[in-house]
């Protein structure tokens, strides 16, 4: 599979246990894919039986992305690797230099969603000066 095959795999599979599964416009904005693009990895992903596109209980002109039965079992293999792996890497820090990472993150964090914030705060006509 090509890698954004595998990350659009883990992020329908994270929409549906967060109980939001997501339509091909949302896993493109996830993925920064275009339309296109993104129509053509869920056609591969169909079509290998990892997917299923069904339409929306709510809204039935809407489709929704689901994973089959191999689809999450696929997924969850790399979210395993990717606990273990990161459990490992987390495992060579000590308590001090995690604080400090989290502090780091967090205050970034904190710093770009502020200025976010700005920038949709403002008028887009003043924007462009900026």
């Amino acid at each position: 599979m090509r890698s954004a095959d595998l990350r659009a795999l883990l992020s329908i599979r994270l929409a549906e246990l967060g109980r939001q599964p997501q339509t091909p416009g949302e896993l493109g904005q996830s993925l920064l894919m275009t339309s296109g693009a993104v129509t053509g990895l869920v056609d591969r992903l169909v079509r290998v039986g990892h997917v299923l596109r069904e339409p929306d209980h709510r809204d039935r002109r809407r489709i929704r992305l689901r994973t089959t039965e191999r689809g999450t079992a696929l997924a969850g293999e790399l979210l395993d690797i990717m606990e273990t792996r990161t459990r490992d890497v987390v495992a060579a820090f000590s308590v001090a230099d995690l604080r400090n990472i989290e502090h780091f993150l967090a205050t970034t964090v904190a710093a770009t969603t502020g200025h976010v914030w700005q920038l949709e705060a403002t008028p887009s006509h003043s924007r462009s000066r900026n």
